[in-house]
C-alpha cells in the first residue's frame, strides 16, 4: 500500500512539472520550466513559455543541446541575452523564439557550436552576437526588429564558419 501511494503521489509530480513526456524523459533529456544556468552537459529541453528580468538560460558547460521545444524565452529588462552561451563550446540550441533583451544570443569562446530554427524578435542591440568564436553555424533563423544588427560576428575567422 505505501508503494502504491508513493508511486501515485511521483507521477502526481512528475505531471506537475510540465509537458516533459515520458519519451523526453526516457531519452534523458531535463526539463527547464523557468530562468536557469546550465553547468552540466546535456540535453535540456524547454517545457513552456518563460519570462524573465535578466538573462532567461545561461549556459556554462561544453556538449549542451537546448531544445527549445517551440515555446518562447523573453527578457523584459532589455540589458541581458535571452540565451547566454560563455566559454561553452559543443552548443546547439534549437527550435524556437528568443523575444527582447540586449540580444537574443550572445555566444563567447563558443566553439564548434550550431544554431538552429530560432526566430529572434526585438532585441535591443543584435540579434544574435558572436565573438571570439570558431567553427560556428547559424542556419534557419530568422532574425526581426533588432536595435543594430541582424547577426553581429567579431570572431576567429582562421578557423572558418557558416551562416546560412
Amino acid at each position: 500500500m505505501r508503494y502504491r501511494l508513493l508511486r501515485t503521489l511521483t507521477l502526481l509530480a512528475a505531471s506537475a512539472v510540465g509537458s516533459v513526456s515520458l519519451q523526453e524523459a526516457a531519452e534523458g533529456r531535463i526539463p527547464i520550466t523557468g530562468p536557469t544556468t546550465i553547468t552540466a552537459k546535456g540535453h535540456y529541453v524547454v517545457t513552456q513559455n518563460i519570462t524573465a528580468s535578466g538573462t532567461v538560460v545561461t549556459i556554462s558547460a561544453d556538449d549542451v543541446d537546448l531544445d527549445l521545444n517551440g515555446f518562447t524565452l523573453e527578457e523584459t529588462s532589455l540589458l541581458s541575452p535571452v540565451i547566454s552561451g560563455a566559454s561553452a563550446e559543443r552548443l546547439s540550441i534549437h527550435d524556437g523564439n528568443l523575444v527582447g533583451g540586449r540580444t537574443g544570443v550572445t555566444l563567447a569562446r563558443g566553439h564548434n557550436s550550431r544554431l538552429t530554427n530560432l526566430t529572434v524578435l526585438y532585441s535591443v542591440d543584435n540579434g544574435i552576437s558572436v565573438t571570439a568564436t570558431h567553427d560556428f553555424t547559424i542556419e534557419g533563423c530568422l532574425i526581426e526588429e533588432s536595435g543594430a544588427v541582424g547577426i553581429s560576428v567579431a570572431s576567429q575567422t582562421e578557423r572558418g564558419f557558416g551562416v546560412i
